[in-house]
């Protein structure tokens, strides 16, 4: 009798150990949705890869690496033999233009500098972007191309009422598919591949930190706005001190200028197309500063593996007290079959 009540209880406990772990997984599933803000951060996310995998396209980042690549030319044409030919036609020494433009031209003064630290930003980031392009169209997928991000939180939230009903029921049946949850959700990770585009995800989120703030998106701006200046500065104010030096109108000095200096006429030309693309840029960085702020403190990757072991959780939970009952009814059975055998 005594051996019947320790194994009665042992059975009990088991049953409970069960009931238990398939509430605590469901409440814990439906406590970290809420309490990690998946309802906003997934559209959040959504929004932000959206909105880049439609706008900055491995095309687009192309273009504005080319405009870079001129304008990395004009500056080095600038700072090598422009300055010089400026002087000369400008009848000054290279130490007199120097003083003449800081008064006159401030901004091609500053332009000699600045060009090729703006270069190597634009080229900086426009390479980041590029190699996290493959990244970006992973992370766009989650879960899938054909389901919404922002149906994650309510699946997770939906699995988590389900499993802390299935623990809460305390039936065979009930169990039984408790199991089924759990491999579904285990076969669900993998079969989205969601370690791999949560992974994806982090990688492009930490990449990109650098550029979602509002420091840098202002001071991009503020290098297109001072390239433009330069244009209108070139194209004004030099030109017309050139014709009052060599007695020739301005108009009669448009070829020549773009013949002396082709890299930088080069550059100008094609200036107001790029212009418009890197504001393009900036505003999509801009327009996402918010979402960003949002994502970033999110870990996917953690998620997921959290989201594996809830699912491992749950099937261990609902598989405990179908074994406790299988091993009771086989007990049952065999003691049955003894007392009839001796009783015959």
């Amino acid at each position: 009798m005594q051996t019947d009540a320790v194994e009665e209880r042992t059975v009990v406990m088991q049953r409970r150990i069960g009931t238990v772990t398939l509430v605590i997984v469901g409440v814990a599933l439906i406590a970290g949705t809420l309490a990690f803000q998946m309802f906003s951060r997934a559209p959040a996310f959504e929004r932000m890869t959206n909105d880049f995998a439609k706008n900055v396209t491995p095309a687009t980042v192309a273009a504005l690496r080319a405009d870079v690549a001129k304008l990395q030319a004009a500056g080095t044409e600038l700072q090598t033999t422009g300055i010089p030919a400026l002087a000369r036609l400008l009848k000054m020494t290279p130490a007199q233009f120097a003083a003449f433009a800081q008064q006159q031209f401030p901004t091609l003064a500053a332009s000699v500098q600045q060009i090729p630290q703006t270069a190597a930003g634009f080229d900086k980031q426009l390479g980041v972007i590029a190699a996290q392009d493959a990244h970006l169209r992973s992370a766009v997928a989650i879960p899938a191309k054909s389901i919404s991000t922002t149906a994650v939180p309510w699946l997770i939230l939906a699995a988590g009422v389900v499993i802390a009903g299935l623990g809460m029921a305390r039936a065979r049946i009930t169990s039984m598919v408790a199991v089924a949850v759990g491999a579904l959700v285990i076969i669900g990770v993998f079969a989205f591949s969601l370690p791999s585009k949560t992974s994806d995800a982090d990688a492009l989120n930490k990449a990109m930190k650098p550029y979602f703030n509002q420091q840098q998106i202002d001071a991009s701006s503020r290098s297109i706005t001072s390239l433009n200046a330069l244009s209108d500065e070139l194209g004004g104010k030099v030109l017309n001190a050139i014709s009052a030096a060599q007695h020739v109108p301005v108009s009669q000095l448009i070829g020549p200028f773009a013949s002396q200096f082709p890299a930088l006429a080069s550059a100008l030309t094609s200036l107001p197309q790029a212009t418009d693309r890197a504001n393009a840029l900036a505003a999509t960085f801009e327009r996402n500063l918010a979402n960003y702020n949002k994502v970033a403190p999110f870990h996917f990757e953690s998620a997921t593996w959290v989201l594996l072991a809830a699912g491992l959780l749950v099937m261990i939970g609902g598989a405990l007290p179908l074994l406790v009952s299988d091993e009771k009814d086989s007990s049952e059975h065999g003691q049955r079959w003894f007392r009839r055998a001796a009783a015959a």
